[in-house]
């Protein structure tokens, strides 16, 4: 039975380390493509200010993540910037 349990761990261990690995991978990726696309950082900002106000009087979203959609929807926009 131990060896059993073990065994569970170290292969929830190594899914969950692969998967830092992975978000990681993929936060540095944006971090590169923000400081190598001139002006995208700055629409970022732009759009998550306008997410933040409209999303103020929508119920159970509010301004913090209306701000993260504003910037999401400015990154995925990056090319047509």
């Amino acid at each position: 039975m131990k060896a059993r349990f073990g065994n569970e761990f170290a292969r929830y261990a190594l899914v969950s380390l692969s998967t830092s690995e992975v978000t990681v991978s993929k936060i540095e990726e944006v971090q590169n493509t923000v400081q190598n696309t001139p002006g995208l950082g700055k629409k970022m900002a732009k759009y998550g200010a306008v997410g933040a106000i409209v999303a103020i009087p929508i119920p159970f979203i509010g301004p913090v993540i209306g701000a993260a959609v504003g910037a999401g929807v400015a990154y995925a926009r990056r090319d047509k910037i």
